[in-house]
């Protein structure tokens, strides 16, 4: 027992254990005297601390026991527990020598009982007064040897990490208040492990003062430092001293039972759920086994994990019950038998426990949280994404005076969750005053700014002309519209200078409504926090890389801070409301609709998102809110833009469905920096090393001088047109070590260098790809506009979740029709642009097939190429033919031969009537369709799949068969033996969509031309085309002409199925 204080306990307790402190010569009691709760009850939301007089009774039985080792803080209370635990030494004539003080610093010590979370970095009051700067760091180290009444302080720990000080200034400071005598050891706190590593190998590296403890959160119902941070510390030697052994107080009482510190501390209810009643049951359970209190198991386990706990006290009677943990035996039978529930399983995962391992200097004090649990816990859904978007298209299609959506994109990859409408890359007025006119009522289309690659003078500027021509075309066009300002999901961009830009033109809007959401990507906004999700962790976004970008960085993580952030304190917090996801879903559109008309001129309301059907249901309000006379100006992720237009999402298009030209290699272009591409190029890298060539571009050579510039230019352009030839996919890539500038302007000039380099070699680069992948938003834009040439393109859908495909046909531009693929920077998985890459088409065995004629709708060209690619399907064989890129209508024909037979594919041998007859196997008319080809059959085990071919020379008109009706409509003149026509309104209910169009009856006669293979009906084929558009139904017996109705009111056919080729009913109603 240690000298100083002779009082006798009043039962026989066991002896108190002491350690060194990791491998330093300082020993400590096995159990630590936590101080939070000594001070003054008055406290901001800690009505459970203890005054002065009560605190000193705690501390007393505390010492009498052994307990020698303090932790304290100089936040706690203000400094009142600094002073309380200096006037407890001094009161009681305790030598010096004899207690070992530990406390904290990096929080600000405010001057009355107010907490100082969460910090404002814009306060005048707090500069200078928080962080780890050097200034603050000798500051709060007087300050506290001050209130202690002692000339050193033993251990000196950092609360948390400052993220805005260099390692370097935190580590010379700490190192030199060590030299100067004012502190023995130092220690952290409750930070990540490569940040403490860092920290660490900072100090041992230069030569200072290295780490000595580390004080993590770690108890039974929170175990994530079992991953990382305990065994980093183990092998550096590290004393490991835990907060909060009891979990705030929960593993002390049995479940259901609750305390003062509980009902107040909104942390405990956050943090801890039902899931770990598991946990506290068995504790209680021991507890009962072993005679002692629930909190001696809890701490006993934590001993026996060889750590020192912190424990904070508020009586006389708990200090007795934590010493009793040592008499507390916990085998191995006790801890397999009662402790097994990992916190992985039934414990807290660490998302929701480590709000304070994720608190940056002046930012959102935002936890994360587990993904599944956070998602099953929000209110359910009532409809379903089909019944959302349905009710949206009822809502748009209903009203032909709603105005045409234009989505201004500051990168191309806004287009995300998008399909069949267009993006235009110039916006004179002629230009978009076509598109206006052209736009049905209730779409929209997208021009891609690029404005993220802009300095903001140059960016508000680009926004004030795009607003002005916007305007000027809607008057030409008699249109209206309003803009969506589409920009990235994890809150990087020109905010909120575009905004007010628009505004400068278009008026000003009644509120602002800010919708990052963008499930594809995993990013979330629940309770006005914006996440990212990182496997099945939601991590808030002011502590992901985004938010360290050079250019457009941010701290706040809430969206109610963030704008209060970026605006620099323009637009107040009181003014940014949230739209909940309770408003949502409990309340429906009329709840969002009521919160949108009662806001006050200039509100930013938040969108809060978890789910697709969410955003449909704030699209439903704000339609309803717009209806009654209000304006609103957005800015969104991409998911808002198919939200309000009601685009439903469709499967990701295969390579099968694009029809890749196999003989030549694709060309991947990556110029994105965020982690996640860099992660991605490594893996694609690793996995497809034998088909993939890379060529690396050295940026620091690209910005050393225009020659070695051009020289690694040319360097690039050889290997690629070399192996692109093979044919062998090339992929591009800049340097992966970021270079910035020494600020944001010198930042964008660097990445504005490269990206001319990028284009420049898409430009010169002769050889035709098989696609083109562009990876990072800035580098599509770029590959897009100025290296393809591109000024209206179609986003024909997404080639995986997140990740948009565009068409280009326009003749001026360069490879039209060439698949563009615009892969997003931030899209998550690693593993995606492999995929990507690998499936495409290329030849394989089988049979060699010619197209000999094509008729287009004015019967002017004609095709004579073998078909580009082909392979077996699931004992079929399909084969890919491009289609012609001109504008020559939506109809063709086509007829195939056999014109040689090579190794096939086949169980059994083609049939040989199909290799030896001169004419036609298959004789049908296909739609020009990028996005779902046309199959048709050929036979019942083998069919073809048509898309996408080139026009060779012109021919005769095909007027075989062709009657009166026919001369009269050129468009019927591809159709040789047309027996009859039909208009058909039509709905195709598998669908969900309703579609207008013609529909072609073909006589027996058209279908002599199939093998004679089975009964009259079996050799009955039917196609439809893909999109409605144009219905190609085909009925046939023997015996003439047959359309089959049922009811009367339905039209059934049966035939294969236009993206796997296997055979399917439909049933279409007619209307």
């Amino acid at each position: 027992m240690p000298e100083g204080i002779s009082d006798t306990a009043s039962k026989t307790l066991p002896k108190m254990q002491y350690a060194r402190l990791g491998r330093s010569g300082m020993k400590v009691s096995r159990i630590i005297l936590g101080g939070m709760a000594f001070g003054k009850p008055t406290w901001e939301g800690s009505p459970w601390t203890l005054d002065e007089e009560a605190s000193m009774e705690v501390i007393k039985r505390a010492w009498d026991l052994g307990i020698n080792t303090w932790d304290t803080a100089d936040t706690y209370s203000n400094g009142e527990s600094e002073r309380i635990l200096g006037k407890f030494i001094k009161k009681h004539n305790i030598p010096r020598s004899k207690v070992v003080i530990m406390t904290k610093l990096f929080n600000p010590v405010m001057d009355d009982d107010s907490r100082p979370a969460p910090a404002d970095p814009y306060s005048q009051e707090l500069v200078n007064q928080m962080g780890l700067s050097r200034k603050h760091i000798f500051d709060a180290v007087d300050a506290s040897l001050e209130r202690l009444g002692t000339s050193y302080i033993d251990v000196l720990q950092l609360h948390r990490l400052d993220r805005e000080t260099e390692p370097e200034e935190i580590m010379r400071a700490l190192h030199d208040v060590v030299s100067m005598g004012k502190v023995r050891y130092l220690g952290g706190s409750s930070m990540a492990t490569w940040e403490f590593a860092r920290l660490q190998y900072t100090a041992k590296m230069n030569g200072w003062t290295p780490f000595a403890s580390m004080q993590p959160f770690y108890n039974l119902l929170y175990r994530e430092e079992e991953r990382e941070m305990i065994p980093f510390c183990k092998a550096e030697g590290v004393g490991i001293i835990p907060w909060s052994p009891l979990a705030r107080g929960l593993l002390g009482k049995p479940v259901g039972a609750t305390s003062a510190r509980n009902e107040a501390d909104s942390k405990t209810k956050k943090w801890f759920g039902d899931a770990n009643s598991e946990i506290v049951s068995r504790v209680e359970e021991l507890s009962i086994k072993k005679g002692v209190s629930m909190a001696s198991v809890a701490t006993a386990w934590v001993l026996r994990k060889g750590c020192n706990p912190i424990v904070g006290l508020t009586s006389v009677q708990r200090v007795e019950q934590i010493v009793e943990a040592f008499e507390v035996d916990l085998n191995d039978e006790d801890l397999n038998v009662n402790f097994v529930c990992d916190m992985t399983e039934l414990g807290t995962v660490r998302s929701e426990v480590r709000r304070v391992q994720c608190t940056a200097v002046g930012g959102s004090r935002s936890s994360p949280l587990p993904l599944k649990r956070t998602l099953e816990s929000l209110p359910p859904l009532k409809s379903s994404l089909e019944e959302t978007r349905s009710h949206t298209r009822a809502q748009i299609w209903s009203n032909p005076q709603i105005p045409v959506l234009v989505a201004l994109d500051d990168d191309p990859t806004g287009t995300q969750t998008c399909h069949d409408i267009p993006v235009l890359t110039t916006w004179s007025v002629e230009v978009l005053a076509q598109e206006l006119a052209n736009t049905k009522a209730g779409s929209g289309f997208f021009i891609l700014t690029n404005s993220r690659a802009l300095h903001p003078p140059a960016a508000r500027d680009l926004m004030i002309e795009i607003c002005t021509n916007l305007k000027a075309a809607s008057a030409k066009a008699g249109r209206p519209f309003e803009i969506v300002l589409r920009g990235d999901s994890t809150l990087r961009g020109h905010f909120p200078l575009e905004p007010e830009a628009a505004e400068e033109v278009l008026g000003q809007s009644d509120a602002w409504i800010l919708a990052p959401f963008f499930l594809q990507g995993g990013r979330y906004t629940i309770d006005n926090v914006h996440y990212v999700a990182e496997g099945d962790v939601l991590v808030p976004a002011g502590e992901t890389p985004f938010a360290k970008d050079a250019t457009f960085g941010y701290k706040s993580s809430d969206l109610r801070d963030w704008v209060v952030e970026k605006s620099k304190g323009a637009i107040s917090r009181e003014r940014v409301q949230g739209l909940s996801l309770s408003d949502a879903r409990s309340g429906g559109a009329d709840a969002i609709a009521a919160k949108l008309m009662k806001g006050a001129k200039g509100t930013v309301f938040i969108v809060n998102a978890a789910a697709e059907e969410d955003m449909d249901i704030i699209v439903h309000g704000i339609l309803r809110a717009s209806a009654q006379g209000k304006k609103f100006l957005f800015r969104s992720g991409a998911a808002f833009v198919s939200a309000r237009l009601g685009i439903s999402p469709i499967p990701p298009i295969s390579a099968e469905q694009l029809a890749l030209d196999g003989t030549k290699g694709g060309l991947i272009i990556a110029g994105s920096y965020v982690p996640k591409t860099t992660a991605q190029l490594k893996y694609l890298r690793e996995h497809s090393s034998d088909k993939l060539t890379t060529v690396e571009l050295d940026v620091n050579k690209l910005l050393e001088s225009p020659e070695s510039r051009e020289e690694e230019l040319q360097r690039a352009l050889a290997t690629a047109e070399s192996e692109l030839q093979k044919p062998q996919d090339v992929l591009v890539m800049t340097s992966r070590k970021l270079i910035t500038g020494a600020d944001e302007r010198s930042s964008l000039d660097i990445g504005s260098t490269v990206a001319a380099v990028l284009v420049a070699f898409l430009t010169k680069l002769k050889a035709t790809p098989r696609y083109i992948i562009a990876k990072g938003g800035i580098t599509s834009s770029d590959m897009a506009t100025k290296g393809l040439g591109m000024k209206r393109a179609m986003i024909v859908g997404q080639a995986a979740a997140g990740v948009p495909l565009w068409r280009c046909d326009e003749p001026s531009s360069k490879h039209p029709g060439l698949p563009y693929v615009v892969f997003p920077g931030n899209v998550h998985l690693q593993e995606q642009l492999p995929v990507l890459h690998s499936p495409a088409l290329t030849p394989e065995a089988g049979v060699v097939f010619q197209v000999h004629s094509l008729l287009t709708a004015d019967a002017t060209h004609n095709l004579d190429v073998e078909v580009a690619s082909f392979r077996a399907v699931e004992g079929h064989v399909a084969i890919a033919v491009p289609l012609p890129s001109l504008h020559v209508g939506p109809l063709f024909r086509i007829q195939v031969h056999i014109v040689q037979e090579t190794r096939h594919a086949f169980r059994r041998p083609l049939p040989a009537c199909l290799v030896r007859r001169p004419r036609p196997v298959l004789d049908v008319l296909c739609k020009h369709s990028i996005r779902n080809p046309v199959v048709y059959p050929l036979a019942r085990r083998r069919i073809v799949a048509l898309s996408n071919c080139k026009m060779r020379a012109p021919i005769e008109p095909y007027r075989q068969g062709t009657t009166r009706s026919q001369d009269r409509n050129p468009r019927m003149k591809s159709l040789g033996v047309v027996q009859k026509r039909h208009r058909l309104s039509y709905r195709d209910e598998s669908r969900g969509a309703r579609f207008v169009g013609r529909m072609h009856v073909f006589s027996s006669e058209a279908l002599k031309a199939y093998p004679s293979e089975g009964s009259a009906p079996e050799r009955a084929r039917k196609a439809l085309s893909c999109n409605g558009e144009v219905a190609l139904v085909q009925v046939a017996c023997d015996d003439g002409v047959e359309v089959t109705r049922q009811n009367g009111c339905h039209l059934s056919w049966s035939g294969p199925d236009v993206v796997g080729g296997r055979f399917a009913r439909k049933r279409l109603a007619l209307v």
